[in-house]
């Protein structure tokens, strides 16, 4: 692969790095530290510099510009959750989304289906489907294996319970901004900065939901109504999804209809 090639397939990484940098300062303009570096070793992935270099990520994270994002709220002001009837309903929705065999269980497989399904919906290019692949495994390492055997299955009692873990550990709200900053770098496949309609349709289609569903929450996320998700707006609604229990809360559908 040429190193051109890689920074028109690739471009997404160096923003998605510098966005995720900066530490919290109030509760009002949140900022992210610098990702943890194991989230994109495990990618096996570098980029190229201007000048046509090969650059690790880690090294590159240190060379990028730093801009805060601004959250309304950061991830340690939620209260640890109680793990609700609702809360686990949202958790089971996503579940069932992404158990793409439907055989009851989650496995690393699952979670590749999905990145296919939204690479065949977008009309990615080798290298662009590879990188996706590559960041939605990392979500599969973080949030469902953490860190386990890729063979594991995971039934839908254990994704539950180890998001229910996840989320109420202090150190991983810590850096959660960091971790969650990861899902909207892969819908963005344009690399603009921002999730348009047609992206945010293909990662639902990608985790098993009904793209006639994605313009109602894309149109809930889209604040400023200027017909895009930014980071600030994704990173808002994804923690509402995740920290409340709020049963009128306007993201319970971030990731579709709740299940029964």
């Amino acid at each position: 692969m040429s190193c051109a090639t890689m920074l028109n397939t690739t471009k997404l990484f160096r923003r998605g790095i510098a966005l995720a940098t900066k530490t919290q300062s109030n509760r009002h303009v949140g900022k992210f530290n610098q990702p943890p570096q194991k989230l994109w070793k495990e990618t096996n992935l570098s980029i190229c510099s201007g000048r046509g270099r090969i650059i690790p990520f880690a090294q590159l994270s240190r060379e990028l510009s730093k801009q805060p994002l601004r959250l309304k709220k950061m991830p340690t002001d939620y209260p640890l959750l109680t793990g609700s009837d609702h809360w686990k309903r949202k958790i089971r929705t996503m579940f069932k989304a992404v158990d793409t065999t439907g055989q009851g269980y989650i496995t690393k497989e699952s979670m590749e289906l999905t990145a296919k399904r939204a690479a065949q919906y977008l009309d990615l290019n080798e290298e662009q489907a590879e990188n996706h692949m590559n960041l939605r495994l990392d979500i599969w390492r973080k949030f469902v294996s953490r860190g386990s055997d890729d063979n594991i299955r995971t039934s839908e009692n254990e994704f539950v319970q180890n998001h229910l873990l996840t989320f109420n550990d202090s150190k991983i709200r810590e850096n959660l901004a960091d971790y969650l900053a990861v899902e909207f770098i892969s819908i963005d496949a344009d690399a603009d900065g921002y999730i348009s309609p047609r992206e945010h349709a293909a990662y639902f289609y990608g985790i098993g939901i009904p793209t006639e569903y994605s313009k109602p929450m894309f149109d809930i996320m889209d604040t400023n109504k200027d017909g895009l998700i930014s980071q600030e707006e994704f990173q808002q609604a994804q923690e509402e999804f995740w920290l409340t229990e709020d049963e009128n809360n306007i993201y319970n559908e971030f990731h579709g209809p709740l299940v029964d």
